[in-house]
């Protein structure tokens, strides 16, 4: 009720609840008693602590006016939109109403953050390759609002380079302007791709929640390096062809954070035309939808998006405009391509279930209480012969998941001086993978070069491979924390637990039986570290862990007869750390880490076939010692022209022992290897 009221300018209304009860019929009346009071208006609104952002670029984003009729509502879209901008870490919109000239002035309070960003880094995938990126974002340039973008990405498939503008408002005016060019290639399964391009484009917001857009976009893009097994499809499009399109979007946002939304969606369609002069002439059009429903502490999300794109005036729709779907940003699970051979289709079944309780048993304790489920079981088809995306397997793959989980976690306050944090999780998993091995069908050389009447045999064969995993895994963490002020020693200490059972169930046509393997091991550590400050500016920090740890294989091939060790290690570090008056850390540290040792699983598995293909393994080598590293290290970590620039480097040396190097075999029968 107050709410309703404080929406229409009664920024002062007040109502109580009067209980009147009849003793005659057991029931109670309900008065509400409201106080009106007066209708106030907007004085003042006053920014402060914006350093660096132009106080226009805060206004603007206010529903409120000076001489407005209150109303508390536009008042905490103000504050949400302030908040979306994303420049400041904290923003306060406080009220402060003057009853006698019957006005509410409003201080606007900001604390900024960092916008501009320089990031350098790299990667590896199985895609790409190496990968090398670099980033140069400022998201609200010289305080104006205004973002700019420059972009490289540099692989082993696939390189880009990228630079963007966006004018919010641009000349003053509630007018977006967007400005980008780009250059990308590509390597993919069957082609080469080469594009070059830019755009330009006008935004303008009709409603609060309701925006427009018109984008025209030019693009120059060659298709080369076409394999001679590609489909026609691909054949038919080779060569350089140019775009030339207009993009117009329509989008409802009624988001309350769009970085961590909790509820509101935020709907868009656009339409582009493709044929205003170029080579390519086509439509495409996408509806995406998405909403956000707060549930007590939770929020649920739901998406869905639906599109359509064909060609125009007998022109083919391009291959970089079709739609493509499969892998972790479409639908997971679905097939690699088309297959006419294979006789169950590739159904896709996932069901995933998450629940968290959390119960404060008293003003010093608190427990927590996690649980989820998934079940997973998907087809699987992804080994093209030529490369086409078509596949000719007969036998259907799968990938499937089933396990359960748990944890608890408890917090306690012991005493002033310190805390107890304790941890208990439990991990149940079956997994099975499995796949057509011979990558086609019964029939394949029928009629064919490979047919047994030209070559007097079938060069065909049929064969699977499928893995059957269980993974049973126990934690359990116990830790002892300082309550300790900035200025104070820190420390903390605790003990560390893990049961963990691994099974695997090979099945593989050529085998002469399934392998059937067991691994068991058991850790246990006990760990601490303080952090001790001294003469203002210094900190000196040590920690050190201990761990024991009792590993077991056993399996069911006579060659190899399983088995098991124990083993030590520890593992700490020294490091003294300065702090300048600016905040720039200096320091130097050296620490010694570890990697367990343990029992190549997977190789053993793979034993049966090698001995097959007249490769020996000697037994010693399925087991690998326990890796260890001495780091030595000096770096400086800071900001500097008011956290627009950020710093961090290091100068290290690293030394490293018994090096475990995944994926790699070392055969001393095999000269190849």
């Amino acid at each position: 009720i107050t709410d309703f009221y404080s929406e229409r300018g009664y920024a002062l209304a007040s109502v109580e609840p009067s209980i009147v009860p009849d003793e005659k019929t057991l029931q109670v009346s309900v008065v509400m008693n409201v106080d009106e009071g007066d209708i106030f208006r907007v004085g003042r609104i006053e920014v402060s602590g914006n350093t660096k952002t132009k106080d226009k670029v805060i206004r603007r984003e206010m529903r409120l006016d000076e001489g407005d009729i209150y109303n508390s509502k536009l008042l905490r879209r103000s504050y949400e939109r302030i908040k979306n901008l994303n420049f400041f870490e904290t923003v306060e919109l406080v009220p402060r109403a003057k009853a006698e000239e019957k006005v509410i002035d409003v201080d606007i309070k900001v604390k900024e953050k960092a916008t501009g960003f320089l990031s350098i880094g790299g990667g590896y995938s199985t895609v790409d390759k190496l990968v090398a990126m670099i980033d140069l974002t400022q998201a609200n340039l010289f305080g104006t609002g205004k973002y700019i973008k420059v972009r490289g990405e540099f692989g082993g498939k696939s390189t880009l380079y990228e630079i963007s503008y966006r004018d919010p408002w641009f000349l003053d005016k509630p007018v977006s302007l967007t400005l980008s060019a780009y250059r990308t290639e590509r390597d993919y399964i069957a082609y080469d791709r080469k594009a070059t391009g830019g755009s330009v484009g006008f935004g303008k917001r009709f409603a609060e929640y309701w925006g427009t857009n018109l984008t025209y976009r030019f693009e120059r893009v060659s298709i080369y390096n076409v394999s001679d097994n590609a489909s026609n499809i691909i054949k038919d499009q080779v060569g350089t062809a140019t775009t030339s399109s207009i993009t117009p979007t329509i989008v409802r946002d009624s988001r309350d954070n769009y970085i961590d939304p909790s509820r509101g969606s935020r709907n868009s369609i656009f339409v582009t035309y493709a044929g205003l002069g170029g080579d390519n002439y086509f439509l495409k059009s996408v509806l995406d939808s998405s909403w956000f429903f707060p549930i007590g502490k939770t929020t649920v999300s739901l998406r869905g998006r639906v599109g359509y794109a064909t060609g125009l005036f007998d022109k083919k729709l391009p291959l970089y405009e079709r739609f493509y779907v499969g892998g972790m940003h479409t639908v997971r699970g679905l097939g690699f391509g088309a297959d006419d051979y294979m006789t169950k289709p590739f159904d896709i079944d996932e069901l995933t279930a998450r629940g968290k309780f959390a119960w404060d048993v008293s003003e010093d304790l608190s427990l927590d209480f996690t649980l989820l489920y998934s079940d997973i079981d998907n087809g699987y088809d992804a080994f093209s012969l030529d490369n086409t995306r078509d596949t000719y397997s007969d036998e259907p793959g799968h990938d499937r998941l089933e396990s359960i989980a748990g944890a608890v976690r408890a917090m306690w306050q012991a005493s002033e001086g310190f805390s107890v944090e304790a941890l208990l999780s439990h991990v149940d998993a079956d997994t099975e993978y499995g796949y057509d091995e011979d990558w086609s069908h019964t029939g394949i050389c029928d009629n064919t070069p490979c047919d047994s009447e030209i070559w007097g045999f079938d060069w065909w064969y049929s064969s699977t491979d499928n893995y059957i995993r269980s993974n049973k895994n126990t934690t359990a963490d116990i830790r002892f924390v300082s309550n300790s002020g900035a200025d104070d020693t820190a420390w903390v200490t605790g003990l560390y637990y893990r049961d963990q059972l691994q099974s695997l169930l090979r099945q593989y046509t050529y085998n002469a039986s399934d392998f059937d393997s067991r691994y068991d091991t058991e850790n246990l550590a006990a760990y601490g570290q303080v952090e001790i400050p001294f003469a203002s500016s210094w900190k000196w920090v040590a920690g050190l862990r201990y761990e024991s740890r009792d590993w077991g294989f056993d399996d069911n091939s006579p060659e190899t007869m399983g088995a098991a060790d124990s083993e030590d290690f520890w593992g700490g570090k020294m490091a003294l750390e300065f702090r300048t008056d600016a905040g720039t850390l200096l320091y130097g540290l050296i620490s010694r880490g570890y990697k367990a040792g343990g029992y190549n699983s997977a190789l053993a598995s793979k034993l049966p076939e090698l001995e097959q293909d007249g490769i020996e393994i000697p037994l010693e080598s399925l087991v690998f010692d326990a890796e260890t590293m001495w780091n030595y290290e000096l770096g400086v970590k800071g900001s500097w022209l008011d956290d627009a620039l950020w710093l961090s480097a290091a100068l290290f040396y690293q030394d490293r022992e018994d090096m475990q190097v995944k994926q790699s075999i070392v055969i001393p029968s095999d000269p190849l290897s």
